[in-house]
């Protein structure tokens, strides 16, 4: 797969630069070499972000489109921001007619045409393999077999040990007879994930797993789909180098470029909290990390209650609330192939002594979260991961939730950049789990850049 996805990387170099210098000759314009660096890299950087690399986005041609045009109209929006902030004196030496012509000529004609016909015929050589309930195995031969080569059925869960090698396979949840409610499937589905990730580990295969429920996550993430029903991408291969090593450096970059932000306005936040509550501005709440390990998470204050800051404190009418959220998926019935849809209630409790309206601009904003930089420069958080919890929450969950604890516990998350606050609750920490699963330096880049965008939504926000 990474083969294919290198040819489809050298296309688009190639036909870059053949476009850009024959535009330059065609309107007889010099050919300025950071320019068309600049625009290269800026193109590249879109194509990957939305994830037009992965071969499995060419059975969609919809999809492929529209994230083109975004793409593409990134690729201009950076250009054009970086330009005038960093190379305006660059300007009058440069054309804007063979600009513009590349990001048409190539951006259109050749994204459309060309790369689709190369990523179609790449496409068709790779092995596909699909074990799928009836229905996602009438949707994949009315809407994807003609994009395919000889796939493989596989009759069921024990072939897929013998029979697949390397390629894609499209696999559906089957859940057990026992599974009688949300919160049991949700338990259930991300065993059949994690079994299945066993099985295949080292073998070179991408593993898209199909669950109606899949539609209460989309995040942007998915790149293939059965009708409007989202996957969610497996990966047999364990990402150690990141996890181990480049994860920590992504922190360090990512905390470098923040801090800065966080000691600008601190002294401001203190003294309007310090004013309006007094000490402590910044309180340490006891919270869960990775391997269940306890640290105190530090946290501008907006309430009036501070609570947790003790080990062994329990705040008695939060954890009612925690089990209140539990219950509600456990209570609700799962139906195979019908969303029973759950009340969205909020994840905080609100109205419990937030102080006016700079206390909601923190918490809606986030700025609240920020002293939690320096949690990430001790080593006990990480930029993105599952939100550390309070041990008592830890206490009632089910014994398959504390797989998220495997994971870096982060500021920002995949369910943050999803429902933010209305997410019934067993959903969000199958997230997690998931998360701490498969994550890589593309999902948390993409969970970062869904975090700007998801501050500005305040309405779930308490």
């Amino acid at each position: 797969m990474r083969f294919k996805q290198f040819i489809i990387f050298l296309s688009d170099t190639v036909f870059y630069f053949i476009f850009y210098l024959l535009c330059s000759h065609f309107f007889n314009r010099p050919f300025i070499f950071i320019t068309s660096l600049l625009l290269y890299i800026l193109f590249i950087f879109s194509f990957w972000f939305y994830r037009l690399y992965n071969i499995e986005v060419f059975f969609n041609k919809i999809l492929y489109i529209s994230r083109g045009i975004q793409a593409i109209i990134t690729t201009f929006i950076l250009f054009g921001g970086i330009w005038l902030l960093f190379l305006k004196s660059q300007w009058n030496y440069s054309s804007r007619l063979i600009i513009l012509m590349a990001i048409f000529v190539y951006g259109i004609l050749y994204f459309y045409s060309l790369r689709i016909i190369l990523g179609t015929f790449l496409l068709k050589t790779t092995k596909i393999y699909y074990l799928l309930s009836p229905k996602h195995k009438r949707l994949f031969k009315s809407k994807l077999l003609k994009y395919t080569k000889r796939p493989v059925e596989l009759k069921r869960s024990d072939d897929i040990e013998k029979k697949v090698k390397k390629g894609i396979l499209l696999i559906s949840y089957f859940p057990s007879e026992k599974i009688k409610t949300r919160a049991h499937m949700w338990e259930d589905y991300y065993k059949q994930i994690t079994e299945l990730k066993e099985l295949l580990v080292g073998k070179r295969v991408k593993i898209f797993f199909f669950n109606i429920y899949n539609r209460e996550f989309e995040t942007g993430l998915s790149t293939l789909f059965l009708h409007d029903i989202p996957s969610i991408e497996i990966t047999p291969k364990i990402n150690t180098i990141y996890k181990k090593y480049f994860k920590k450096f992504f922190d360090f970059l990512t905390t470098l470029t923040l801090i800065p932000f966080y000691y600008i306005t601190y002294p401001f936040i203190y003294v309007i909290i310090k004013l309006k509550l007094g000490a402590p501005v910044i309180f340490k709440q006891i919270r869960v990390g990775q391997s269940l390990k306890k640290f105190r998470l530090l946290k501008y204050r907006t309430m009036r209650i501070v609570s947790g800051t003790k080990d062994g404190e329990i705040d008695e009418i939060h954890l009612n609330y925690i089990k209140t959220l539990l219950a509600e998926e456990n209570e609700t019935e799962y139906i195979q192939d019908e969303i029973k849809q759950v009340e969205k209630k909020l994840r905080k409790l609100k109205n419990r002594g937030e102080f006016d309206l700079l206390g909601l601009i923190l918490r809606k904003s986030s700025i609240d979260e920020l002293p939690q930089l320096i949690n990430v420069i001790k080593g006990e958080m990480s930029i993105v991961g599952p939100r550390p919890a309070l041990p008592y929450e830890t206490d009632i969950y089910p014994d398959w939730v504390l797989n998220r604890f495997i994971s870096p516990q982060g500021i920002t998350g995949l369910w943050q950049i999803i429902g933010r606050g209305t997410m019934p609750l067993h959903t969000s920490l199958f997230i997690d789990c998931y998360y701490a699963l498969e994550y890589s330096f593309f999902i948390d880049f993409f969970i970062i850049i869904r975090t700007v965008k998801s501050i500005f939504n305040f309405t779930n926000v308490f």
